[in-house]
């Protein structure tokens, strides 16, 4: 879904005018883009998972995000002989990440899986499940956003900010 993150200055543009103008809209705009982010994310999982090649990784460090929050880096190396260092395409953290420093998994291993045609695109094997967790309740709050602006729209309940 490189058209969110293409346009993304326009969908902020866009989102910023509704507020104004009909929050609902914005409402709209937003479970939008979160369902379908979620929806993409998700869609990536399951396809590595089922396509996807299996390798060893070592985690060399982690990096904080802009909100503080830790990601893995992890250094591997494709069936074909290729090596790289790269964080995982999809990596859902809790808040304790702020906080914990990992000290104690650098330099563990942990089993990873790569896209085939874009190596460069990793998942961490072990943490599946929380992955897959995180972008259900991503989905879940995706489609309430847009469930609210709805029946905001048809009149049902009333969006006043």
């Amino acid at each position: 879904m490189k058209y969110l993150d293409k346009y993304w200055n326009y969908y902020v543009g866009i989102f910023v005018i509704f507020m104004f103008v009909k929050p609902a809209l914005s409402f709209l705009l937003l479970g939008l883009m979160i369902f379908l982010k979620s929806l993409d994310y998700f869609i990536f999982l399951k396809n590595i998972k089922k396509n996807g090649a299996y390798t060893e990784g070592k985690i060399i460090s982690y990096k904080a995000d802009n909100d503080g929050h830790k990601q893995p880096y992890i250094q591997y190396k494709t069936k074909e002989g290729e090596s790289f260092v790269e964080k995982p395409f999809y990596y859902a953290s809790t808040d304790l990440s702020i906080f914990k420093t990992y000290n104690d998994k650098i330099d563990q291993k942990t089993a990873i899986i790569y896209d085939k045609n874009i190596p460069k695109r990793i998942a961490i094997e072990s943490e599946a499940n929380f992955n897959n967790f995180s972008l259900i309740f991503m989905f879940l709050i995706g489609i309430l956003f847009c469930l609210i602006s709805v029946l905001s729209l048809l009149g049902y309940i009333e969006m006043n900010l």
